[in-house]
Parts: structure tokens; C-alpha cells; sequence
């Protein structure tokens, strides 16, 4: 449908929706400019037909065949005669749209039999029409500022949590005194990894009394750790530690530890784990970003160690194989020792049982002559021996070697089964010493043999079962 264009005196068009659309995008037409088309009782402005849809909605409702005026008149020509006829015509539209109540359409058309009316009317609808700008919704270019101003909070947001986000990843602990550069690079590669999953890495100090753990975890407070070295993967005797340390910056420092067994930090992998102690601490980038998680479980074996790992495994590799050399040395010299126990006992009981065979009535004779000989002999040696077993305990104390545990306890072993030879010795010998030949019947000379004998089989026996342990050991 075709639109005219009212400008003062001017009735401009036909023009299609398009083009008006247009003009009005290209700022030759304003929102305040006067419209009209057939079938509408009064013209209206651009705004309210296009820009304010509700109100072309109504006003396309209430318009009935019968309200619409006559034609739009032609356009004003210089001819006298066509102007007072034409000015005839719309003073008798005028009448009829102020019985119909239009004072609108009537102030339009007014202005062209009244010379001057013009500017009244303009003014009066400036009133009007700033009265509907209150009434109507925010202007498009309102709405971009809004959302200049939205995009704007947005920005500030963004870059505070990308702030957050960077403290995050680079906040972490200044290197330790005591700890090497190389260890400290390891644990900050740890300390700056993805937070999604938790992360430890430990360090042993230069002088290995001290060690530290990086972890990637930004909670701060106590833990508490405990170290049990793997057998077979140990520089050194076995380990174990419990120890406190203080969370701060991604560093377990340890303050205070003891060790349950050994007496230093040995390189090697160990049985290592962490637990909360009291309620842990976080920041507040991590409770933006990670709001749930405030402990640490943390159980895995782990390699501290002074070495990288491949010099590591090189080093271990000798060491076992010296060890497992040094182990079968020991072995073999516990067998010695327990053969020798043991034929010594067989020559003391040997000793014994010629009494019983002898002459009867030299019994007092020939038990003293043992007993000298026990003490000469036997009874020095058996000293000797124990002193020098001790001795050897007390050095392989100090030494590391595959089994060492087991090897200590034989010697240990061997050192009381000498004191228990001559114990049952000298208990023999006192028996022998109290049996009285006139006195005593033959079954009590019998049972003296046997029990003399028994105490001392049990010895033998003893001994040739460790031997045959050590052997298939």
C-alpha cells in the first residue's frame, strides 16, 4: 500500500514502505515526520506507525470502511480558482471531522485556511510528542549503551578472574638453602602443574637430613607424612620416619620427624604417605576455583633421592650385586662357626661317655681328669669364642649387606648357644661329681649317661639343623 508524505504545504509520494524505511535509515525522514495512506482517519507519524508496532496494531483495528475520508486532495497548484476550490472542500472535510471529534486531522488541515497557525500547532505537537517519548520504551541507541556497559562489567570480571587464575599458577615457594637447583626446578615443575589433580614431589637435602614435598595442592596448614623404605631398593640399611610438616606456597616443610628404625635418609624408594592433620587453609582464588577439596591422602611409592633416576637404578644395580656378595661371604662363614660349635660338643660329650666306660672304681679320678681338661680346653675356647662373636656383631652393626637382619640374629644366636654348651657343662659335671659308685645302683649309673648324653644331642641337633638352613638359604 502506498504512503504520502506530509511537509508543510506539501503532500509528497506515493511512496511504498521500503522506500519510507529507508528514507527514514538514510536521515531524510524523521520519527516526528507526518504520514498518511488511504484508510487512515488523520495522518500519523513515522514513530508511531513503524517504530511503535502496538499502536499501528490498534489503530489497523478500530478503522471501519466506514470512517475512511475521501481521497487524499491533489497537490496545491498556483491556479487561484483550483485553491479556493480545494480549500472549499477540505473546510467542509473540517467540519466533518469535528463532528466526528478528530481535532488532530482538524489541526492539519486548519493550517492551510489560517496563515500563521502553523507555528502553534508545531508547538503543540512538540508537547505531544515529548510526552509519548516518556511513555515509550528505551531507545535502540539506550539499549547500546546498556550493553556497552554490560560488555564493560563483563571485561573488568574476566580479567580480575584471569588475575586470580595467573596468582594461581605462579605463587608457589622460594628455593630452600640447603636444597640443589636441580631438585628445586623438579618440584616447581610439580608445584606449577594443573591444580585438577593432585601432585607431590620430593627432595632429600645435600647432607641428607632434611627432605622436602612440592605438591601442586594451594590448602595451607599441618600434614603429617611417614617414609618406610622398599626392601631391595634402598643405598643403605632400612628406613623408617615419621615426620610433621607445615603446607605453605606448595611446599611441605618438615619441622619435626624420628625415625622408627635406621638413623639417616637413605636414597632409595620408600612407602610414602601424607595426611591432613587439622582443617587445611585455602586462598581465595582456590576457593573460586576450587571450592570443595580441603585435605590430603596421598599414598604412593616414591623415589627420594639425591641422584636422577637413570644414575639411580645404575647405582642400585652395583650395590645389590656387592651386597648379595657380601651376604653369601657372611652365610658361609655362620656355617663354619656352627660346624665348629658342633664338633666341639661332640668331643665334650665324647669326653664324657669315656667316664661312664672306665673303671668304676677310678670314677672320682676320671671326672676330675675331664673336668681339667674341659676348663683347659673347652672352657676357654667356648670363652673366646663368644667374645669374638660379639665383636663381629658389633661391626656388622655398622655395615649394610642383603639379609643383614637375618645374619645378625645367627650370630646373636651362636653367642648364646656357647653359653648354653657350657652351662649344660658344668651341670654335667656336677652330676658326675655327685654319683658315688658303692653307693648308687647300675640304673642309676644308666640314667646318668643318658641324660648326661641327651643334654648335649639336643646341641648337635641344633646345629646341624641351622646348617642345613644356611645351606639351602
Amino acid at each position: 500500500m502506498d504512503w504520502f508524505l506530509i511537509r508543510k504545504n506539501e503532500h509528497l509520494g506515493p511512496f511504498t514502505e521500503k522506500v519510507l524505511k529507508q528514507m527514514y535509515s538514510e536521515g531524510e525522514l524523521q520519527a516526528e515526520s507526518l504520514i498518511w495512506r488511504e484508510g487512515l482517519s488523520a495522518s500519523q507519524s513515522y514513530q508511531d506507525v513503524f517504530l511503535d508496532k502496538s499502536s499501528l496494531k490498534k489503530m489497523n483495528t478500530t478503522i471501519s470502511s466506514d470512517d475512511l475520508p475521501p481521497d487524499l486532495p491533489p497537490l496545491p497548484i498556483e491556479d487561484e480558482e483550483v485553491e479556493v476550490e480545494q480549500a472549499t472542500v477540505e473546510q467542509a472535510t473540517v467540519e466533518q471531522l469535528k463532528d466526528e471529534g478528530n481535532e488532530e486531522a482538524v489541526f492539519h488541515i486548519d493550517e492551510i485556511d489560517e496563515p500563521g497557525l502553523y507555528e502553534e500547532i508545531e508547538e503543540e505537537e512538540d508537547e505531544i510528542r515529548q510526552e509519548a517519548k516518556l511513555k515509550t520504551p528505551a531507545t535502540p541507541k539506550y539499549r547500546k549503551k546498556l550493553r556497552y556497559l554490560l560488555f564493560a562489567v563483563l571485561l573488568i570480571l574476566g580479567s580480575v578472574f584471569a588475575f586470580l587464575y595467573y596468582q594461581q599458577k605462579t605463587q608457589i615457594f622460594t628455593r630452600p638453602k640447603l636444597m640443589s637447583l636441580r631438585d628445586f626446578e623438579r618440584l616447581k615443575k610439580t608445584a606449577l602443574s594443573d591444580p585438577s589433580q593432585m601432585r607431590f614431589a620430593f627432595a632429600m637435602g645435600k647432607a641428607k637430613k632434611s627432605f622436602w614435598v612440592a605438591t601442586n595442592s594451594p590448602l595451607m596448614g599441618e600434614v603429617a607424612i611417614s617414609l618406610k623404605s622398599i626392601k631391595g631398593k634402598m643405598l643403605g640399611e632400612p628406613v623408617e620416619i615419621k615426620a610433621y610438616g607445615n603446607l605453605a606456597n606448595k611446599l611441605i616443610t618438615i619441622n619435626k620427624f624420628e625415625f622408627i628404625s635406621g638413623t639417616k635418609f637413605v636414597d632409595g624408594v620408600y612407602a610414602a604417605q601424607i595426611t591432613t592433620v587439622g582443617k587445611l587453609k585455602s586462598p581465595l582464588y582456590a576457593r573460586i576455583f576450587d571450592p570443595s577439596n580441603k585435605k590430603i591422602h596421598f599414598a604412593k611409592h616414591v623415589l627420594i633421592s639425591n641422584l636422577a633416576k637413570k644414575d639411580f637404578q645404575k647405582l642400585l644395580a652395583r650395590y645389590l650385586k656387592k651386597k648379595q656378595s657380601n651376604s653369601r661371604l657372611f652365610w658361609e662363614e655362620l656355617i663354619q662357626k656352627y660346624q665348629t660349635v658342633k664338633m666341639i660338643t661332640g668331643e665334650i660329650k665324647s669326653g664324657i661317655m669315656a667316664i661312664f666306660d672306665k673303671d668304676p672304681l677310678k670314677w672320682a679320678q676320671n671326672v676330675l681328669a675331664f673336668e681339667n681338661e674341659y676348663k683347659t680346653r673347652y672352657g676357654i675356647f667356648f670363652t673366646e669364642f663368644v667374645k669374638t662373636n660379639e665383636a663381629s656383631y658389633a661391626k656388622l652393626m655398622k655395615k649394610d649387606f642383603e639379609n643383614n637382619q637375618e645374619v645378625l640374629a645367627n650370630y646373636n644366636h651362636l653367642s648364646n648357644l656357647a653359653t648354653d654348651i657350657g652351662e649344660r657343662s658344668m651341670a654335667i659335671l656336677e652330676a658326675l661329681q655327685a654319683y658315688d659308685p658303692d653307693k648308687n645302683t647300675p640304673a642309676q649309673r644308666k640314667a646318668l649317661k643318658q641324660e648326661s648324653a641327651s643334654k648335649l644331642d639336643e646341641i648337635i641337633k641344633g646345629c646341624d639343623e641351622k646348617i642345613q638352613e644356611l645351606s639351602n638359604s
